[in-house]
């Protein structure tokens, strides 16, 4: 498995391992009003995110871009997006 370790800061990467930088490009919360009135196909959320492997000598291994919509919220998009970033992650290390 995995152990990740959230750094405040890119400073603290100590060189072992790899470090996974993740930037968000776009987040749309959605409407909560919207779909509790609408239904579930209103006011959905958005996640789009920005994604930076590199290894212990600060070489880039991967980039890559996902983004995700979520009519039941930005809960969900955030899941979806963790399930495929170790997805990709399995085939690349």
């Amino acid at each position: 498995g995995y152990t990740p370790k959230l750094l405040s800061s890119r400073k603290e990467f100590n060189g072992s391992g790899y470090l996974l930088i993740i930037d968000v490009d776009k987040f749309r919360p959605g409407n909560r009003a919207a779909r509790a009135f609408v239904g579930f196909g209103a006011g959905g959320s958005s996640l789009d995110l920005d994604y930076q492997l590199l290894d212990s000598h600060n070489k880039l291994v991967t980039q890559w871009k996902d983004g995700v919509g979520s009519s039941k919220g930005g809960t969900y998009c955030a899941q979806t997006l963790n399930r495929n970033t170790i997805k990709r992650l399995k085939g690349q290390l």
